[in-house]
């Protein structure tokens, strides 16, 4: 991923409808809301998007970074959701039920994170043996 500040040069070197059609796409917005937004035809849009490499990249990495920063976030509450399904799980004024959820979804949760992990030390092993990057594993337990 580029650093910020090449990001930033490139998305300047993007016209300002472009930058204005890069917020809005990033906001959420339908194409054709933000081929509105810029100010041009959704055609135009649309040819930004299929055939402008420097539009379709700044895109591609704003969306990446959007992605990475709700992760980021994600993972920050994961301990506050994990006491929370905990202490409803042990909570014996709880209805039944509402326990119940707690706890399949905190099996199901332990089960996913276990089969996950085990994937991605198992792909770092054989990166490893195919590429050969000894010391250099991405999973691997710290």
């Amino acid at each position: 991923m580029a650093d910020k500040s090449e990001n930033v040069r490139e998305i300047a070197r993007l016209s300002a409808k472009q930058q204005r059609a890069l917020e809005a796409l990033l906001s959420g917005a339908t194409k054709g809301d933000a081929a509105a937004a810029a100010g041009v035809n959704p055609r135009t849009l649309n040819r930004w998007i299929n055939e402008d490499i420097l539009f379709w990249d700044t895109l591609q990495e704003e969306s990446q970074k959007a992605v990475y920063d709700a992760t980021r976030r994600l993972t920050a509450a994961m301990d506050t959701a994990v006491t929370v399904m905990t202490e409803v799980m042990q909570d014996e004024t709880a209805p039944a039920a509402v326990r119940l959820r707690a706890a399949q979804v905190v099996t199901e949760t332990a089960v996913k994170l276990i089969e996950t992990t085990d994937i991605l030390k198992r792909l770092d092993e054989l990166e490893t043996k195919v590429i050969g990057n000894e010391g250099q594993h991405r999973y691997a337990a710290r």
